[in-house]
């Protein structure tokens, strides 16, 4: 028997067999059915802008829903810089994020932080998978949607704490929107 390396030796032990790519009906496997998990660093614009979604109430499984966003500024502060990279739409079973839909590729948005005003989440998704991050789709029950918002201070920005890449904080929508998986 001749072996890969020549540092491991013949008697060697085999390696642990890979974990299978794809299950019995083609969908990618996981260990488990929750998403990985991403940081969730909260901001200087965290108690300024309440993120708001909304979808359907009822969805079928495996089927994709619309969905709005809008970013509401209760409070004045320095302008932001939303991102993309790093914006997503969320599917909550209890509090396991269990499908992420991320945002499509787009520009960095400037958000001035002036009170009472109102914005569509521009760099989030319009639409949503029902299709957990293991590949297959989600089975009914209760769940919730939730967006996440990047962003990171501006550039421009004089004030302490402005410096700082979008995508360095997330702005949450809390509490998720419910949603009937049937």
């Amino acid at each position: 028997m001749t072996t890969a390396h020549p540092s491991i030796p013949d008697d060697a032990p085999a390696p642990p067999a890979p974990l299978p790519t794809s299950s019995p009906t083609g969908a990618p496997a996981r260990a488990d059915s929750a998403c990985p998990a991403r940081p969730t660093a909260r901001g200087p614009a965290d108690n300024l802008v309440v993120v708001a979604v909304s979808g359907p109430a009822t969805a079928a499984s495996g089927s994709t829903v619309i969905v709005s966003s809008r970013l509401v500024v209760i409070s004045n502060g320095s302008r932001v810089v939303l991102t993309s990279h790093g914006s997503s739409v969320e599917v909550l079973r209890g509090s396991t994020v269990v499908a992420r839909t991320p945002a499509p590729a787009g520009p960095d948005v400037p958000l001035p932080l002036t009170a009472g005003a109102s914005y569509p989440g521009q760099t989030l998704p319009s639409q949503v998978s029902l299709v957990g991050c293991d590949g297959s789709p989600l089975p009914p029950g209760s769940y919730g949607l939730r967006a996440v918002v990047a962003y990171g201070g501006d550039p421009l920005g004089t004030a302490p704490g402005d410096a700082g890449g979008a995508g360095r904080f997330v702005l949450v929508s809390d509490p998720p929107v419910d949603l009937d998986v049937t």
